[in-house]
Protein backbone atom coordinates (compact mmCIF):
# COMPACT_ATOMS: atom_id res chain seq x y z
CA UNK A 1 0.00 0.00 0.00
CA UNK A 2 1.42 3.67 -0.82
CA UNK A 3 0.14 5.70 1.41
CA UNK A 4 1.99 9.00 2.34
CA UNK A 5 3.35 9.63 5.48
CA UNK A 6 0.87 12.58 6.64
CA UNK A 7 -1.74 10.46 6.26
CA UNK A 8 -0.39 7.91 8.43
CA UNK A 9 0.30 9.41 11.18
CA UNK A 10 -3.06 11.07 11.55
CA UNK A 11 -4.61 7.85 11.08
CA UNK A 12 -2.25 6.57 14.27
CA UNK A 13 -2.80 10.02 16.45
CA UNK A 14 -6.23 11.10 15.18
CA UNK A 15 -7.54 14.46 14.18
CA UNK A 16 -7.40 16.54 16.78
CA UNK A 17 -3.36 15.60 18.11
CA UNK A 18 -2.79 15.86 14.32
CA UNK A 19 -3.65 19.60 14.18
CA UNK A 20 -1.91 20.20 17.32
CA UNK A 21 1.28 18.79 15.48
CA UNK A 22 0.65 20.63 12.23
CA UNK A 23 0.44 23.54 14.73
CA UNK A 24 3.55 22.80 16.95
CA UNK A 25 5.86 21.57 13.78
CA UNK A 26 3.82 22.80 10.67
CA UNK A 27 6.41 23.65 7.77
CA UNK A 28 9.80 21.76 9.87
CA UNK A 29 11.11 18.74 9.91
CA UNK A 30 11.35 17.07 13.04
CA UNK A 31 13.33 13.56 14.28
CA UNK A 32 11.14 10.78 15.37
CA UNK A 33 13.75 8.31 16.95
CA UNK A 34 13.73 4.47 16.13
CA UNK A 35 11.40 1.95 18.47
CA UNK A 36 14.10 0.12 19.41
CA UNK A 37 16.06 3.11 20.53
CA UNK A 38 13.26 4.29 22.53
CA UNK A 39 13.39 0.69 24.31
CA UNK A 40 16.86 0.64 24.76
CA UNK A 41 16.60 4.07 26.54
CA UNK A 42 13.75 2.82 28.51
CA UNK A 43 15.64 0.33 30.00
CA UNK A 44 19.08 1.83 30.41
CA UNK A 45 16.65 4.17 33.07
CA UNK A 46 15.41 1.44 34.68
CA UNK A 47 18.80 -0.18 35.16
CA UNK A 48 20.25 3.01 36.59
CA UNK A 49 17.07 2.66 38.79
CA UNK A 50 17.64 -0.48 39.88
CA UNK A 51 21.62 0.37 40.30
CA UNK A 52 20.44 3.44 42.89
CA UNK A 53 18.16 1.09 44.53
CA UNK A 54 21.21 -1.20 45.12
CA UNK A 55 21.26 -4.18 42.85
CA UNK A 56 24.99 -4.79 41.96
CA UNK A 57 26.27 -4.76 38.00
CA UNK A 58 26.08 -8.44 38.08
CA UNK A 59 22.97 -8.99 39.23
CA UNK A 60 21.79 -6.00 36.46
CA UNK A 61 23.88 -7.57 34.10
CA UNK A 62 21.78 -10.96 35.09
CA UNK A 63 18.37 -9.70 34.81
CA UNK A 64 18.95 -7.53 31.22
CA UNK A 65 21.04 -10.14 29.74
CA UNK A 66 23.97 -7.87 28.88
CA UNK A 67 27.22 -7.77 30.07
CA UNK A 68 28.50 -6.47 32.88
CA UNK A 69 30.47 -3.79 31.01
CA UNK A 70 27.89 -2.92 28.93
CA UNK A 71 25.96 -2.17 32.47
CA UNK A 72 29.17 -0.12 33.79
CA UNK A 73 29.11 1.80 30.14
CA UNK A 74 25.06 2.66 30.62
CA UNK A 75 25.42 3.85 34.28
CA UNK A 76 28.26 5.99 33.47
CA UNK A 77 26.83 8.10 30.92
Amino acid sequence: MNVSPEYEIKDIIGEEKYILLMKMHGGSKFYIEKYETHQRNLRNEKIKSLSNQGLTNRQLAERFNISIQQIRNILNN
